[in-house]
């Protein structure tokens, strides 16, 4: 691997342009997008499979997954899209979803866990724990631990398979200073809705890089890639945002000078622009694994614990113990 990405690539390029540079690395190559229906998801699945990716889309509702892909093959007919059941609030759904995805023989080269909530009020997963945690973390670390067979045999020491994180600036801003409150994951002592979410997305960065050091441990043709795509208004993730709840950002990042500076300056991407970080950390030859993406380019700002190598260990086993805890469907 070297050392980041082509140069020409900014917080303006598209994702298309991403894309097209890098067909080659593209073409015949089989993704998971969860998440797929819309947003920053289905700009991802719109321009891998129009440079010959052949992409399932994961969406909680197969209909608005089927609109989703109806509006791609009017823009290109021959975009090999499969459309798949997935809610990541429930195991349940998640089994299902890996054992169909094992069964149909594909090969699995690129995982891209894009799917999240945000800052929402609080509530449960299907499982009972935390909606953020559950989601954001839990879920795409059960789903990508059942994939990861598919991905260890898909991938090569020249060309390893990807597990890309779509994580956020918000892990920089939100947390508290102990990253995540591992003593109360389940949000019963306290809750502050977008302090879990700069959590949930400071354990997509800490998944991450542990993920990637089991990997190059057992030689498993795996590498994974964390990303921020950027300020983003239009998003689906806005959809349950009032005005005082958005003024609820303000408020927990209050102490946080440097963050709040960028909170109010950070320039707003488009949907287009927000997925070419997602291209590059999926497809380009140059890229570095663990390392966490923004504006199409390797990123130091992360989370301070997200350097933490015992803090991302204690991380995993947790999730492994809470995984356990609930039946294996």
């Amino acid at each position: 691997m070297g050392s980041g990405a082509s140069s020409e690539f900014n917080a303006a390029t598209k994702a298309e342009v991403v894309a097209a540079a890098y067909k080659g690395n593209c073409q015949g190559k089989y993704v998971i997008v969860t998440g797929g229906n819309s947003g920053i998801g289905k700009e991802t699945v719109k321009v891998l499979s129009a440079n010959g990716a052949k992409v399932v889309l994961c969406s909680r509702s197969v209909k608005n997954g089927t609109e989703a892909v109806d509006e791609i093959k009017k823009l290109h007919p021959n975009a090999d899209i499969t459309v798949m059941q997935l809610d990541l609030g429930s195991f349940k759904s998640i089994y299902s979803f890996t054992k169909e995805y094992v069964a149909s023989k594909r090969p699995l080269h690129i995982l891209i866990n894009n799917a999240g909530i945000m800052a929402c009020p609080k509530a449960l997963t299907e499982d009972g724990f935390e909606s953020q945690f559950g989601v954001n973390h839990l879920g795409h670390f059960l789903l990508t631990n059942q994939l990861l067979p598919m991905l260890i045999a898909s991938g090569t020491k020249q060309t390893p398979s990807r597990v890309v994180n779509l994580s956020s600036w918000a892990n920089i801003a939100f947390p508290a200073a102990e990253g995540l409150k591992l003593d109360d994951l389940s949000a019963e002592k306290s809750y502050l809705p977008w302090e879990r979410y700069g959590a949930s997305k400071l354990a997509n960065v800490l998944f991450t890089r542990e993920l990637n050091r089991r990997m190059t441990l057992q030689d498993g043709n795996v590498i994974s890639v964390s990303v921020h795509p950027g300020a983003i208004i239009s998003t689906n993730l806005l959809k349950d945002q009032s005005i005082s709840h958005i003024g609820g950002a303000f408020h927990t990042i209050g102490w946080k000078p440097a963050c709040l500076y960028s909170l109010l300056f950070q320039r707003n991407k488009s949907i287009a622009e927000g997925a070419s970080t997602t291209v590059v950390a999926a497809l380009s030859p140059n890229v570095v694994p663990a390392a966490h993406y923004a504006d199409c380019q390797v990123s130091n700002e992360v989370h301070a614990k997200a350097h933490d190598e015992v803090f991302a260990e204690r991380l995993w086993q947790i999730s492994e113990e809470l995984v356990a805890s609930k039946p294996k469907y």
